[in-house]
């Protein structure tokens, strides 16, 4: 009989004798389907006013509106002849719904229509929930927010040149932390830091 283990069980049998000052996910929190369970193990681990930093997907937060507008940059830039594949313009606004629902399911799910999973654990957990067990267990220092459209945009881009590229890529990642950091749009990415609370010293350190 086949005993299937799980990323989350793989991650909970594991066992260290000393503690840590700082514990960092980076972009693989997000593939475990108990998040409560991983930081309560993380809690347990550091040293009190321990410290975690964590960069993940916010893929739950990417909105219609962000869709919109990397349809608009894509159909443009391929009537250009500067994307990687032509892209029939809609003639009705039936088409254009398909085209940013097309859009927003790729970048929630970060595939292609077509491709398959990069990982069978990928949006396992989602930003909302990462944040809510985070401030459960850690007094938050920062939370930052971006990369709204930058990925899955600047790899397309097809210039006359490098240079040319090069340069509306860097406009694209430009504009994206702009209209994020001004809430035009909605971010791709969470950026979070936070120490141990007092919350976890009594509930675990007493344990010890």
């Amino acid at each position: 009989m086949e005993v299937l283990i799980t990323l989350t069980q793989i991650f909970l049998s594991w066992q260290s004798e000393n503690r840590f000052d700082v514990v960092c996910f980076f972009l693989t929190l997000h593939h475990f389907t108990e998040p409560r369970t991983i930081i309560e193990k993380i809690s347990r681990s550091l040293n009190p006013k321990g410290r975690i930093i964590v960069v993940e997907p916010a893929r739950d937060l990417f909105s219609r509106q962000n869709a919109v507008l990397v349809a608009l940059i894509r159909i443009l830039l391929s009537k250009a002849g500067m994307w990687y594949q032509d892209i029939t313009i809609p003639n009705t606004i039936e088409d254009l719904e398909l085209v940013v629902d097309e859009y927003l399911n790729e970048y929630r799910e970060a595939k292609d229509k077509n491709e398959a999973e990069q990982s069978p654990n990928d949006n396992s957990t989602f930003a909302k929930d990462m944040l809510e067990v985070l401030n459960h267990y850690f007094d938050q220092e920062e939370l930052t927010f971006g990369n709204s459209i930058t990925p899955r945009m600047v790899g397309g881009i097809r210039g006359k040149s490098e240079e040319e590229t090069l340069e509306i890529a860097r406009f694209i990642k430009l504009f994206d932390e702009f209209a994020t950091e001004r809430e035009f749009l909605q971010p791709g990415v969470i950026y979070y830091s936070g120490t141990k609370n007092k919350k976890s010293f009594y509930d675990f350190d007493n344990q010890y």
